[in-house]
């Protein structure tokens, strides 16, 4: 009534309240605060104080029988001396000082509080020093309120990843990026799978050997809007890179995914499970409008941050590692995941000191804990969550909110059906130069990773020497890449030479086996097929993903390891002196195939 204009004398005599009160109250109600809001209605409550109680009295010494009598000394001494709480701020604040509450750190604030006050006014001897105690849990009190005001500082200086990651989520602010649709935010994330898993290698036929292995990422794609789980891809190395990024970018718009035949049958597929660009018609070939990534290494490769992006039209999102809040939709997924692998009799848990259980590597062999039927089971779990009801959207299933979406004509952005099936292969470019030389009578040819390159066409001419050819490499097969000339005319189809011709293989098998022959660690011979050698090497320096990973690049269907039947042939002795037959410990005249005559 005063706000509106009200006369005093009919507001006293609807609120029986005098003109003098009511001017107090409407004065303490427009009293501002420390941030400069009006207190408002809280100041109308019954013994509320507007300010803090000030001590002019400066204080004395206090007996020890001596009761009450320091009120506000604690404000008296920091309005004396205010560079005490600026120091107090600035080791709050400071993240080299080593903070933990479960260590105590009000007490080792409370003896910095004193130690300042000594460095500061090192001749003051009026409180806390004249009482028994020093001022220990009034001195207490002011810490807590102080970290209390300060509190995003605080935790960003000592709090640990998750409490950081906690801090600025519940502010009421809206994100500032929302998706309106399907397929109009994707996040994109990658889980260390904390358990070993055992590889079934064969050793002879029908006997298979498991060896314990441990790395493994699970990438994922998740749509913001639906919650639907877009595609996935497992990796087995010790860090995911930029084309398994892409793989999973190519799978969640151009789908490809099948479900695979069971070897357990107690947890099947839900009808109708399955991601959403295999299973639902419309949504295949739809593109995203905005990718949220981390900024891993392989998020912001140029494979991703410009081809991919190029390729696809999508909107880079980058956003900081570990910070969980900024890609909820995906790290949720990534609980349900953990939820189910920290029970496992081999998890490794989330520290070596939390969570891992007791023999985890012997576990996963005595209970025979196969890699195959982890992919299987992380397959169906992961198909399976696009059809259960979520109260988030509704209580609708991320597929049924889909195709609901897709059922109302929505026009979504769509990747062409002509250049569907160049994306799903990925490719990189690089630059080589055409060596040779006629005088010596070398074909031209191109070196890519010490291996060379060639083909009818280029080996015939020897104009091309010298030139600067742009060749694209499927990062799936190296065996053939695809050549142009300077002023981006095609040449054909380049092959490989030698034994690297013979199996299919990645830019990363052949750097990193290159990398062993180079050491003398690796030796490649004519007994068995490379490919069989190179997983021999792994599986004895115990290294069986490496080993999967090789087979996976011939057949991306197999997870176990078979050993190759081929007919070893005995290598002809080049030489002519052979051990006699009668007497083997002599030499005698012999006959080398190899050399034409005896």
């Amino acid at each position: 009534m005063y706000i509106e204009g009200h006369a005093l004398r009919a507001i006293e005599q609807k609120t029986h309240l005098k003109g003098w009160e009511v001017n107090r109250l409407a004065t303490r109600f427009l009293t501002l605060d420390d941030q400069g809001q009006c207190i408002g209605e809280r100041a109308l409550l019954p013994y509320i104080h507007l300010k803090p109680y000030e001590r002019r009295k400066p204080s004395g010494h206090k007996y020890s029988g001596q009761q009450g009598g320091m009120s506000g000394c604690l404000q008296h001494l920091l309005k004396t001396y205010p560079e005490i709480e600026e120091r107090m701020i600035a080791v709050i604040k400071d993240s080299a000082q080593t903070l933990d509450d479960q260590r105590n750190a009000i007490a080792f604030l409370a003896k910095k509080f004193m130690q300042i006050l000594h460095a500061i006014a090192p001749d003051h001897r009026g409180w806390p020093y004249s009482t028994k105690y020093q001022g220990r849990v009034s001195i207490r009190r002011y810490i807590l309120a102080l970290r209390n005001h300060f509190p995003a500082s605080y935790i960003n200086a000592h709090g640990s990843p998750e409490a950081r990651a906690h801090i600025v989520t519940g502010t009421g602010h809206r994100p500032h990026l929302v998706a309106q649709r399907p397929f109009d935010v994707v996040e994109l994330d990658g889980h260390f799978i904390s358990a070993f898993f055992v590889l079934l290698v064969e050793q002879v036929n029908g006997l298979m050997l498991p060896i314990p292995l441990d790395r493994m990422w699970l990438l994922a794609a998740i749509d913001q809007y639906s919650h639907a789980v877009l595609a996935y891809k497992l990796v087995l190395r010790s860090q995911p890179g930029a084309s398994d990024v892409r793989e999973v970018l190519v799978r969640a718009s151009l789908g490809g995914w099948k479900a695979q035949t069971l070897e357990n049958t107690n947890f099947p597929y839900k009808v109708d499970a399955g991601f959403p660009s295999s299973v639902i018609e419309e949504c295949c070939g739809v593109t995203f409008s905005v990718l949220s990534v981390d900024s891993h290494l392989s998020n912001i490769a140029k494979k991703i941050t410009l081809q991919a992006r190029q390729d696809f039209g999508f909107h880079h999102y980058l956003g900081p590692t570990g910070r969980f809040e900024t890609r909820a939709k995906i790290e949720r997924l990534f609980a349900e995941v953990v939820r189910h692998t920290a029970l496992l009799p081999s998890t490794t848990g989330s520290h070596p000191r939390h969570g891992r259980a007791d023999g985890a590597q012997e576990k996963a062999v005595d209970y025979q804990l196969d890699l195959t039927r982890f992919i299987q089971a992380l397959d169906v779990a992961l198909a399976n969550y696009n059809t259960e009801p979520s109260e988030g959207i509704g209580m609708f299933s991320p597929l049924g909110l889909i195709r609901q979406y897709m059922n109302q004509a929505a026009i979504l952005p769509r990747i062409a059906v002509e250049r569907r099936e160049r994306l799903k292969v990925d490719l990189i470019t690089k630059y080589v130069t055409v060596r040779g030389s006629l005088p010596e009578g070398r074909r031209p040819y191109v070196m890519l990773d010490r291996v060379r390159y060639t083909s009818e066409h280029l080996a015939a001419n020897f104009d091309l020497i010298g030139l600067r050819l742009c060749v694209e490499i499927d990062e799936h097969d190296y065996r053939a890449v695809n050549a142009f000339l300077p002023n981006g005319a095609a040449i054909g189809v380049l092959h490989a030479c030698g034994w690297w011709a013979t199996f299919r293989h990645t830019p990363y098998i052949r750097r990193l086996v290159n990398s062993l022959i180079a050491q003398r660690a690796l030796i490649i011979t004519e007994d068995l097929p490379p490919s069989q050698q190179i997983c021999d090497y792994f599986i004895r320096h115990n290294e069986p993903n490496r080993a999967l990973l090789v087979k996976q690049a011939e057949d991306p269907r197999l997870s176990t390891l078979p050993r190759a039947i081929v007919s070893v042939k005995k290598p002809v002795k080049d030489y002519l002196l052979q051990p006699d037959k009668e007497y083997p410990g002599l030499p005698s005249a012999g006959h080398a195939d190899n050399r034409g005559g005896s």
